[in-house]
């Protein structure tokens, strides 16, 4: 639990960066939404070091545009949740009320940003 949060620190620090580095750090709402969500998704997987591991090689490879290690990771990010979701103590019923509503977060996060962008883009 400890290591996941040491990667989480490390991996909100990275993204940070990459936002400031590509001009992303005036639009706070979006920075702020970013660091959010990537802990919030984090939060529920702190006993599993290697989601967050796997996400910190995969913003590293889109960083340095390295598309093997972008792979890699991918990878490495598919099986640490497969491994993570097998694991859970849960019944199916839950596991799949959490596989749901997942999904219709990161649905809503897509319509947000989608939204955040029109509007900036249509400011211009």
């Amino acid at each position: 639990m400890i290591s996941t949060l040491g990667i989480l620190v490390v991996l909100l620090g990275w993204e940070y960066a990459i936002l400031s580095r590509y001009g992303v750090q005036a639009k706070r709402l979006l920075v702020a939404g970013v660091l959010l969500g990537t802990t919030l998704v984090l939060l529920p997987t702190l006993p599993a070091p290697g989601i967050a591991a796997a996400i910190l090689v995969l913003l590293t490879g889109f960083r340095r545009g390295n598309r093997i290690l972008m792979g890699i990771a991918i990878a490495a990010l598919v099986v640490f949740v497969i491994a993570f979701y097998y694991y859970l103590a849960l019944t199916l019923f839950w596991k799949s009320l959490i596989l749901l509503s997942s999904g219709i977060a990161c649905f809503g996060l897509r319509v947000l940003f989608v939204r955040m962008i029109w509007k900036a883009e249509a400011a211009q």
